[in-house]
């Protein structure tokens, strides 16, 4: 299993792999660690919904860049019961880039805290944008950081 860790990953033997690269070599699941630049995770998002992993399953804590990687891979992305979101601004004071549907979901519930703050989405309100996985998902977790694992 791969880790990916803010801007490189670790392959088996402890490589680092660039953060343009996020997706390759990962290996099947990765799990992704949450936070990271944000045009590296709409990058992740884009090839995901291109179809370069089949599926992105959300399975825990997914913040900040992560959300955005999950906002971006939908459809081709779902949501344990375990998953809920978390949001801010980012490190320039603007909200992290997200489609008009879950911005307007933050905007409701008061908007992006600042950098060093998180605002949070409960599974149930997730629920409304991605769907929860089939009983039939292979969901492999790490028990201290369960998030994000690409099938």
């Amino acid at each position: 299993m791969s880790w990916i860790a803010v801007s490189s990953i670790t392959i088996p033997g402890g490589v680092p792999i660039t953060r343009a690269r996020m997706l390759d070599n990962c290996g099947y699941p990765c799990t992704i660690q949450n936070g990271g630049l944000i045009a590296d995770f709409e990058n992740a998002g884009d090839a995901i919904r291109a179809g370069v992993r089949p599926t992105l399953v959300i399975d825990g804590f997914c913040s900040s860049a992560c959300m955005v990687m999950a906002d971006r891979a939908r459809p081709r992305a779902c949501i344990t019961s375990r998953a809920q979101f978390g949001y801010h601004e980012t490190n320039y004071n603007r909200p992290i880039p997200l489609d008009a549907d879950l911005n307007g979901w933050v905007m409701q519930h008061g908007g992006f805290p600042s950098y060093n703050r998180m605002g949070i989405m409960p599974n149930d309100a997730a629920q409304q944008f991605w769907p929860l996985c089939s009983e039939d998902s292979t969901i492999v977790t790490d028990p201290t950081t369960r998030t994000a694992v690409l099938q």
